[in-house]
């Protein structure tokens, strides 16, 4: 299994990038972990259905297509697994459990917390008071752009206290992320470097938004969409 660590400059180019893990990850045969680095401005992520904040630009306020509270995303680091279709144990389910389970392995390994992967929701808590630490996405790419399922999680450095949201209970606080910061260097072990415009083509930046216009749906990107 091969690793890339992918420097992203502008938030648009997240798509772009799930579209080429997927595609890179064909081409091998085999899952490609990847990494990717956010160093687009600091801005907010809203949950479904919160009103935008007052005090923020309005074009600095995205929307998850989920629930819970309002979180900041200030150089967000991102840990994902591109699985080729053809990979035994294909599929966006199968895909998003290994990845949860592995990462509830090296968060309990790596970390002073005791974490657990809900497979109802696909995200991990911790044991003794129910918060979140990680949420895990997951999209089916087809096979016109890439034929892959793409997984990832995101790790915040700094978490305001609205933050997501606890198991079961709407706008509770987020775990700080100052306890994973040995599980990501655990991640990144064994990653190549590339500059984002070496990893993701122009071509596919554009493939990725003419398909996200035409559906209305943002597969390649399960942490945020713009706000309405």
């Amino acid at each position: 299994m091969q690793g890339i660590a992918i420097n992203q400059r502008e938030i648009d180019q997240t798509g772009g990038i799930v579209y080429q893990a997927a595609e890179e990850a064909n081409d091998l045969g085999e899952p490609l972990n990847f990494s990717i680095r956010h160093y687009e401005d600091p801005h907010i992520n809203l949950g479904r259905g919160l009103e935008e904040l007052s005090d923020v630009p309005s074009d600095l306020q995205f929307r998850r297509p989920g629930g819970g509270g309002y979180v900041e995303h200030d150089q967000t680091f991102c840990y994902g697994v591109a699985i080729p279709k053809e990979y035994p144990k294909e599929g966006l389910e199968s895909g998003r459990s290994e990845l949860g389970q592995q990462l509830e392995e090296l968060i309990g390994d790596n970390s002073s917390l005791s974490p657990f992967y809900d497979h109802s929701d696909g995200d991990i808590y911790e044991i003794d008071n129910g918060l979140q630490i990680l949420g895990v996405g997951a999209a089916d790419i087809s096979e016109e752009f890439g034929n892959a399922t793409v997984v990832r999680a995101c790790m915040y450095p700094e978490v305001p206290s609205s933050g997501l949201y606890q198991h079961g209970i709407a706008d509770q606080n987020i775990q700080p992320v100052d306890d994973l910061k040995s599980v990501r260097q655990r991640l990144e072990e064994g990653f190549t470097e590339k500059e984002v415009s070496e990893f993701v083509s122009e071509e596919n930046m554009s493939r990725s938004e003419i398909l996200q216009d035409e559906s209305g749906f943002r597969p390649a990107e399960p942490c945020f969409s713009k706000a309405d």
